[in-house]
């Protein structure tokens, strides 16, 4: 284990390396471990993992590495001490290039923008290249706007969502191309709103979608600021502004720029 390339990559970038490996100083810790049968089970937590590899080395201080589709969990702990967590962007021994895509975003239930990351990810076309890509997709009570442009009942690719994919700079951008009245919303006044949809994606392909009447969205205002939040490794809030519900009540309307990366 010690000879693969990715182990001794992790080692150097967290200053592993630094430890004496030579014989004597692994006896010496050897015999200063804790005996097997005094060790807490309770301190021995398993490296979750659904695919890819997994590097755990027990002792005093265990290392567990997890890498999944580019996103990486590092955990230490000490013997009668609490494990500390730190989230790591690298890339997976796979190869995988991770590449990111905004489609615009309604949070419908008011509780924040939340995505499932790569590892629980959907199969979607996201940058509409006739090719369908493993995508983050966003959770809860968040809902893509899309415009089923062919009218077949299905949102084919990231061309029928609101992001770059048509040419503009982002989703806010692309959905000011139809304030036709120029008042700097979208609502019943301009002609796309009664077919503009909220979609999200499935797991097993399906999707569920709704018109912004039956979500009792009243409009979407066309303004925006410029953010950079971000969600976990790959995902985050590039722009945000706000719609308008039924009620008077106002919402978060949201530029996400979601990880993608190509089926192997």
């Amino acid at each position: 284990m010690e000879q693969d390339q990715d182990y001794q990559i992790l080692r150097r970038a967290f200053g592993l390396d630094d430890v004496d490996e030579s014989k004597a100083v692994r006896q010496e810790l050897a015999s200063e471990a804790m005996p097997s049968d005094q060790i807490d089970a309770s301190s021995i937590q398993s490296a979750s993992l659904a695919e890819s590899f997994e590097v755990q080395a027990v002792s005093t201080q265990r290392l567990e590495i997890s890498v999944l589709a580019g996103e990486a969990a590092f955990m230490t702990s000490m013997a009668g001490a609490n494990a500390q967590r730190l989230e790591l962007n690298i890339q997976s021994s796979e190869g995988v290039q991770v590449q990111t895509a905004d489609p615009l975003v309604l949070d419908l239930g008011g509780r924040g923008l939340t995505t499932t990351g790569l590892s629980a990810g959907v199969d979607f076309d996201l940058d509409g290249d006739g090719r369908l890509e493993r995508m983050s997709t966003v959770t809860g009570d968040s809902w893509f706007l899309a415009l089923d442009w062919n009218a077949n009942g299905r949102i084919d690719d990231g061309r029928e969502l609101f992001g770059d994919q048509n040419g503009a700079a982002h989703g806010f951008a692309e959905l000011a191309r139809h304030d036709i009245n120029g008042d700097g919303r979208i609502d019943a006044q301009d002609g796309v709103f009664e077919h503009l949809r909220l979609v999200q994606l499935n797991v097993d392909g399906s999707q569920t979608s709704r018109t912004l009447k039956e979500a009792g969205v009243k409009s979407i205002e066309l303004g925006y600021r410029n953010i950079n939040l971000a969600l976990n490794a790959y995902d985050r809030v590039a722009q945000t502004g706000r719609f308008t519900r039924s009620d008077g009540s106002q919402g978060e309307a949201s530029d996400l720029m979601l990880g993608y990366h190509d089926l192997a």
